[in-house]
């Protein structure tokens, strides 16, 4: 049996303080063809890189030019990959959460993942793949959140053990260095107001959901 696979990273932080970032950013990398999304990324890393990237374990947004950004991007955008996004719009975040950051996160996590489940009528076996950044008891609190929002949206025929996570080093997942250069251009999009880089993936976008615009949580 095929599997889906979706690759999560996020953008941001979930700290309120006044050198927090405005905005925190989960995306879902969905491809169709993982091994043409890893080709991406090997083939930007065998072009002639300056020195400073050569000793880099990995490519991630943050410490990549422009030219890399665009190089990464603008193949992502050349398959048939999908990609889906929330977005926490922090200032509308209600004092009494500002200090449970787990739970802002599995939210957003759980209803992207609800949102992709419900959208594509998943009915067979999904690995859902997530850099490794949480531990211990949040890690398991994350997975059976996620395992949650992704049953309440299954079609009938869907079996809960078709489901799985994982939690992988990034330098190891070229897919995962994937969707932080996707969500590092959603990010950009909002917190600076620069679509430059949004626009090259934005025939990819099959969901985009924005909490909180327009009202007060």
């Amino acid at each position: 049996m095929n599997s889906i696979h979706i690759y999560l990273d996020e953008s941001g932080d979930l700290g309120f303080s006044s050198k927090s970032s405005k905005y925190f950013v989960v995306a879902a990398l969905l491809p169709k063809d993982k091994l043409r999304i890893e080709k991406c990324i090997t083939k930007v890393r065998k072009e002639r890189l300056p020195n400073k990237y050569k000793k880099i374990s990995e490519l991630k947004y943050h410490n990549s030019d422009n030219i890399i950004r665009r190089r990464i991007l603008q193949c992502i955008s050349n398959t048939e990959t999908r990609i889906a996004y929330a977005v926490l719009r922090k200032r509308q975040v209600h004092e009494n959460l500002r200090t449970k950051p787990h739970i802002l996160y599995n939210f957003l996590c759980g209803s992207l993942i609800g949102n992709i489940f419900r959208k594509y009528h998943i009915n067979t076996k999904v690995k859902i793949i997530v850099d490794r950044s949480l531990t211990g008891i949040k890690r398991e609190a994350f997975d059976e959140y996620i395992g949650y929002r992704a049953l309440m949206n299954k079609t009938e025929m869907f079996n809960p053990n078709y489901l799985e996570i994982s939690h992988v080093d990034s330098s190891q997942e070229k897919c995962i260095q994937a969707v932080d250069f996707v969500v590092g251009a959603i990010a950009r999009n909002y917190e600076r107001e620069e679509s430059i880089f949004y626009d090259i993936i934005d025939k990819n976008m099959d969901i985009a959901l924005d909490f909180f615009k327009g009202k007060i949580i």
